[in-house]
């Protein structure tokens, strides 16, 4: 190498390597951690969106009540396709306490009558009754945190069937209030 001479080259030689430099333990394991957590928040904040972009379409059942007016038309579709209401039906309110799909479980009611609907073993189950066929709505309002509130549908006949409504929002109380309004105007 020029310009260096040789008592230069000998102290390259005699002087003894230096070791890396080391992290300790306790470094090394909070790096990981910090990476990890770093990784996990970003996978969880990318399924939060992708989540809210497939409730809003429709595609995932949404966590609240839905007004008619704002339903999705991928849902109605499936309510027509599924033979759960009629194509000429007018959706007056919908609710889904389904988890990823809307075919686990649906409430919901109409301007003829109201459904409530359910997956069991691959088999839709549908329970509906029209306004005339209705002696007595019961709702049980639940206030607690990502509660369902209850609305029975107490039949002419004797027999009931179950509601269950979102109380977030307080979505629970207006599907009530109108459900019974529009079941005082039809019968």
């Amino acid at each position: 190498m020029p310009g260096m001479s040789d008592t230069d080259r000998g102290l390259d030689l005699l002087s003894p390597p230096r070791p890396p430099t080391r992290r300790s333990f306790l470094t090394g394991v909070l790096v990981g951690c910090g990476i990890s957590l770093v990784l996990l928040v970003g996978a969880g904040m990318a399924a939060a969106i992708a989540l809210t972009a497939l409730m809003a379409s429709g595609h995932v059942p949404d966590t609240s009540a839905i007004p008619g007016e704002s339903l999705p038309a991928v849902t109605r579709d499936f309510l027509v396709d599924e033979g759960i209401v009629e194509p000429d039906e007018q959706v007056l309110y919908f609710y889904s306490d389904g988890f990823l799909a809307l075919r686990e479980d649906g409430n919901l009611f109409t301007d003829r009558r109201v459904i409530s609907y359910w997956e069991d073993d691959g088999e839709l189950w549908i329970e509906e009754a029209t306004y005339p066929e209705i002696a007595e709505v019961v709702p049980l309002y639940n206030e607690g945190f990502l509660a369902n509130s209850e609305v029975t549908i107490e039949r002419v006949e004797g027999d009931a069937f179950t509601l269950l409504v979102s109380n977030e929002d307080d979505h629970d109380e207006r599907f009530v209030e109108l459900l019974i309004e529009t079941w005082e105007l039809a019968r």
